[in-house]
């Protein structure tokens, strides 16, 4: 950190040098905490994961997880901001992501600080009532600009996933479907109609679909 010389009467710039200790680590600027993305620069708020996205998330991951440990191919993780551009004009915050060995090599410790500066594999979001189709639909552009190489988007209430290839290529799959891990997670598949609970319910139709669509129509 530069300082600025000060002048004071009676004293030297080599007397306040003396005088004034340097700063300490804690008097540094921090990045700040909570739950956020940057936006072309801007920090923007994000509001919490309900009880069931959270729930849906979690579950997904550990089964994710499990498998990536067990076949040795990298990182699973939920709610990590990503530097997904150089210096902090992008930072997202995929629900669950993946992180290959070949991305960020085995046994190498992830750096200080809130963002991580890798490209995941894959990003999955799971969409909640309220969300925007508009800021899916940028997210979704914005992981695969940046080099993500395929993103889920896991609609709860409606039983199903959209798979995205591309921001224009998509497979929708339901509870008749399984969940294929394809070459980014080799061997990993996860039959819907066990992943979804409770089965005794009807799925409603509505928005989620909608907003989860809306990607494929950019």
């Amino acid at each position: 950190m530069t300082q600025a010389t000060i002048e004071r009467p009676g004293l030297a710039p080599a007397d306040l040098e003396a005088a004034e200790p340097p700063a300490s680590p804690a008097m540094e600027p921090e990045e700040p905490d909570g739950h956020y993305e940057v936006i072309d620069g801007r920090r923007v708020e994000l509001p919490l994961m309900g009880a069931r996205e959270a729930y849906i998330a979690s579950r997904l991951s550990l089964r994710m997880g499990a498998h990536a440990q067990a076949r040795d191919l990298g990182n699973v993780l939920v709610e990590t901001l990503y530097a997904l551009a150089p210096g902090r004009e992008l930072q997202r915050k995929p629900d669950v992501s993946f992180i290959s060995y070949d991305r960020w090599p085995k046994g190498r410790q992830p750096p200080r600080g809130n963002a991580w500066r890798v490209i995941p594999d894959l990003a999955v979001e799971v969409v909640s009532p309220n969300d925007p189709a508009v800021d899916l639909v940028a997210r979704i552009r914005d992981f695969f600009e940046k080099g993500v190489r395929q993103v889920w988007v896991v609609l709860p209430d409606e039983w199903s996933i959209y798979v995205y290839d591309s921001p224009k290529s998509i497979r929708v799959l339901d509870r008749a479907d399984t969940l294929d891990g394809g070459a980014i997670l080799p061997g990993f598949r996860l039959p819907l109609a066990e992943f979804f609970e409770p089965e005794g319910e009807e799925a409603p139709a509505g928005d989620q679909a909608s907003a989860a669509s809306a990607g494929a129509a950019e």
